[in-house]
């Protein structure tokens, strides 16, 4: 397992408390996991550049598929939604008929001219890094009108909070892994925004009703058993906001959890 330091140029700059090094802080204080073993991992760094529609950020890419030659999981740690475009960008050039699952708040569809954090999934679809049929939400509970147009009119395959509640979570990871499976190489997203605040409270973009800890780390344990996932990443993470290292806590267990 290799765990990656996903930094921007400016969390690069504030190292000591930038997200992906609190939060190792926590991995490394951690033991065995809920399976009894003990983690074990390697770490690399990067930096995260330049986005755009052009996908010009050839550097980062060619560091990334490195990773995946020589591990056979790798999960990155970014404060930086926009991780997910550029790894994922990497991911799907070098696994044809990718897939990804994304836990997140928001589907982040929005339609507009740059790359961002808040279209950064429509540009990967948009643009082709990603067939829309590869695509799984869970756990959207805040869409803007033209993000849930979006979605209906992509026929994108979505599970909103109003339905993961209404269902049990034993279904819904049925339901999930039977798209998944097909799908050659799994990339695993989760922005931290997923969980209900209380037990994640520092995120940027904080949404009541989200799902619990141990929700996340069901489902999340359910993908790990599928022989095609590949890459996780864990985004969103804003340590400034944490209360009791709870939300940092969590992400190193997450991390401990799929090693």
């Amino acid at each position: 397992m290799l765990v990656i330091k996903t930094y921007s140029r400016k969390d690069f700059e504030n190292k000591p408390q930038s997200a992906p090094d609190v939060i190792l802080k926590e991995l490394k204080n951690n033991y065995l996991n809920e399976n009894g073993t003990l983690p074990f991992f390697d770490v690399e760094e990067v930096i995260n550049n330049e986005i755009d529609k052009n996908n010009k950020n050839a550097a980062f890419h060619e560091k990334i598929k490195s990773f995946l030659e020589r591990y056979n999981n790798c999960i990155s740690i970014s404060n930086d939604n926009l991780a997910t475009y550029s790894c994922f960008n990497a991911f799907s050039s070098k696994f044809d008929n990718a897939g990804l699952v994304l836990f997140d708040a928001h589907p982040c569809c929005m339609s507009l001219k740059e790359i961002s954090a808040k279209s950064h999934i429509r540009a990967l679809i948009e643009n082709k890094a990603i067939n829309k049929d590869n695509i799984i939400f869970v756990g959207l509970r805040s869409w803007h009108s033209d993000e849930y147009k979006f979605l209906k009119d992509s026929r994108l395959k979505f599970f909103g909070m109003k339905e993961i509640s209404s269902e049990s979570i034993e279904e819904i990871s049925y339901s999930i892994m039977s798209v998944a499976k097909s799908f050659n190489a799994l990339y695993a997203s989760i922005d931290i925004d997923v969980i209900e605040p209380v037990f994640a409270p520092a995120t940027n973009n904080p949404e009541v009703g989200g799902l619990t800890s141990r929700q996340l780390l069901f489902l999340l344990s359910k993908l790990r058993m599928l022989k095609n996932w590949k890459f996780a990443d864990i985004v969103g993470i804003a340590p400034e906001k944490d209360l009791n290292n709870v939300t940092s806590k969590l992400c190193a267990k997450i991390i401990s959890e799929l090693c």
